[in-house]
């Protein structure tokens, strides 16, 4: 198998299928299939294609060990960006010598702070907190974005005003992943609002507790459920209508009497539709 993922014959997709398929394979389960898979990863990780190298490097990370460290160390200084990305993702969480993620944090390389984002989220320290925190305010938006995310996947109660303050400042997807990890920190959904987060944190900040992950997921699904049984099954022209109350207004002129549908008026058509909606 390694020998087919290094070969120049077989075809991308079928290499590509076997280094996805590889992560698969949890390190621990069998000695000597944990030595047919390294084989297969590092020569994977050892091609010219960028695609391949990095889906060798994803089948790593996810295995975990520091077997691949030095593979590791040499492609993150790969050309290609997403290759060097998760190269120092995994060397960052593996604590290897010179990849500090609170140094990279600090770095001119974007892609460095990103990763910087992982390695200080995996080491969860007040001072990686507070590191991870100043990563929010980023100049680039690519770096807070997995900072926001990063700050969501550690749950910590420290980020929750710093996320608020991005609720704030931020637009767009940014804004929503901002409200997304408040979710799944607190547990609550006070949507998009600002002032509501404010208004909660003075009001409950003080003594507040983040509730185990299988209260935050309990939370989501009775709200979910809530939207489902209080969503109108009503439509009109095949429009849903998801409010209690709406307005529909119909235009009366006289093209509405041109014939549309087997002798039938657009006048006619409408009508039927507001007899079935109403």
């Amino acid at each position: 198998m390694a020998r087919f993922v290094g070969s120049k014959t077989g075809s991308y997709a079928m290499r590509r299928f076997v280094l996805v398929t590889m992560e698969n394979h949890p390190r621990g389960e069998s000695a000597n299939l944990d030595v047919g898979v390294e084989a297969v990863l590092e020569k994977g990780a050892q091609s010219k294609d960028p695609a391949l190298r990095y889906h060798a490097l994803r089948a790593m990370n996810a295995r975990g060990g520091t077997d691949h460290m030095r593979m590791g160390e040499r492609l993150a200084e790969d050309r290609e960006p997403t290759v060097r990305r998760i190269a120092l993702e995994m060397v960052a969480r593996a604590g290897v010598r010179g990849f500090d993620p609170a140094q990279m944090a600090q770095s001119r390389d974007e892609i460095k702070r990103q990763a910087a984002s992982v390695g200080l989220a995996e080491l969860g320290t007040p001072a990686a907190m507070e590191a991870l925190h100043e990563l929010l305010t980023d100049d680039d938006p690519t770096v807070r974005a997995e900072a926001i995310l990063q700050v969501g996947r550690r749950r910590d109660r420290s980020s929750i005003p710093f996320l608020i303050d991005r609720l704030e400042h931020e637009s767009g997807r940014l804004k929503r992943d901002a409200w997304y990890s408040l979710t799944v920190i607190t547990g609550k959904d006070l949507g998009l609002r600002v002032g509501s987060w404010r208004t909660f944190w003075r009001m409950e900040g003080e003594s507040f507790v983040v509730p185990p992950w299988s209260e935050v997921v309990e939370a989501a699904a009775r709200r979910e459920a809530s939207r489902e049984s209080n969503e109108s099954q009503v439509a009109f022209y095949g429009l849903e209508i998801i409010s209690n109350r709406f307005a529909l207004v119909v235009d009366t002129s006289g093209s509405m009497k041109e014939q549309v549908y087997r002798g039938k008026t657009r006048l006619d058509v409408a009508k039927e539709q507001l007899e079935a909606t109403l």
